[in-house]
């Protein structure tokens, strides 16, 4: 939970001929006709943030991002914090609440993370999650189960490599 996680619609990504190369070549599947996806609105982030069942909402803004606190039992800043989070930064730049925005993944539980992705993949089309450090990945999809494995990337050790061959 120490770090964030990047969130593209996953017809996006799959423009992307480098980043698609290297999923293939791990073994990643991806469907045959992938929807054109798009990001959600704030209106429609809050809406399934607060569908979601058995988890606290909170939220705050300032003049360039909203963020949206998802939490499992009760907050952390209560004692004795148990449950699964999901901390989203939407990027607002002062757009209204009905446009489509970009957002990203503060920090969460993978599960958590998946769970509120996939509510949002319902409505927006499946979306590719990936690490900030490039280390794990996941396609989100309406039916993807929040235990579901992340697929761990190797571009890291890949660089490496090409790293020591250029030395030698």
């Amino acid at each position: 939970m120490g770090y964030g996680y990047d969130v593209f619609p996953l017809s996006q990504v799959l423009h992307w001929s480098q980043v698609r190369t290297h999923l293939e070549e791990i073994d990643t599947v991806f469907p045959t006709n992938v929807v054109k996806g798009r990001y959600p609105t704030f209106s429609e982030i809050l809406t399934v943030a607060n569908s979601i069942s058995g988890y606290i909402v909170r939220g705050n803004s300032d003049i360039q991002d909203w963020q949206i606190s998802i939490y499992e039992d009760k907050p952390p800043e209560e004692e004795f914090f148990t449950g699964r989070s999901v901390i989203l930064e939407v990027w607002s730049y002062g757009r209204n609440i009905t446009e489509d925005f970009g957002f990203w993944v503060y920090r969460g539980d993978e599960e958590a993370i998946v769970l509120v992705i996939s509510q949002l993949a319902r409505i927006c089309g499946p979306f590719f999650v990936e690490d900030e450090l490039g280390e794990s990945c996941i396609v989100v999809f309406a039916d993807t189960a929040p235990d579901t494995k992340w697929t761990i990337l190797d571009w890291a050790e890949e660089e490496d490599d090409e790293a020591e061959e250029d030395s030698t």
